[in-house]
């Protein structure tokens, strides 16, 4: 049965997404085959989050910033 965005939505906010990174699904897939992978994960995360760390006058502030691309990281 497929899952709908609404579904994994809910599971996010809940804290019960069941969440890989892609080199993880790749053994999963591997093991479990395509279906069965399907139906156990929710999210599998692509990116990489990078935190842009700025120091102000009295605070220090913490941004994550979602990395597609190093090469546009760099440049940041």
């Amino acid at each position: 049965m497929a899952k709908t965005i609404q579904e994994i939505n809910e599971k996010i906010k809940n804290g019960k997404a069941v969440v890989y990174n892609a080199e993880e699904i790749i053994d999963i897939v591997k093991s479990e085959g395509v279906k069965k992978a399907a139906a156990r994960v929710d999210v599998v995360t692509t990116g990489t989050f990078l935190l842009c760390v700025r120091q102000e006058a009295t605070s220090i502030s913490v941004t994550p910033i979602l990395v597609l691309n190093w090469e546009e990281a760099v440049r940041l």
